[in-house]
């Protein structure tokens, strides 16, 4: 992204797909993490990759991202607010 190669970028984000596979949590390797919870892709790297989009002029993409990872935070905060 800092280079602005953006379609690169672009390629080499795709195997990660939408962070919701399962050997991105911690709980898939409980030998390296013991009990933890949690997913191991940081915030940051998901709004990248969410913002990625809009420099390749798909710019409908990145907001149907940047909506899908609101969502995402909202339930992240309800479930905490509960506690």
């Amino acid at each position: 992204m800092k280079l602005r190669s953006f379609s690169l970028a672009e390629v080499e984000s795709e195997p990660f797909g939408d962070f919701d596979r399962p050997d991105l949590y911690f709980q898939f390797y409980p030998e390296l993490y013991g009990g933890r919870m949690g997913s191991l892709v940081p915030f940051a790297f998901r709004l990248l990759l969410a913002e990625l989009p809009q420099y390749l002029t798909k710019h409908q993409e990145a907001l149907n991202r940047l909506h899908t990872l609101l969502a995402t935070v909202r339930k992240v905060l309800f479930l905490f607010s509960n506690f």
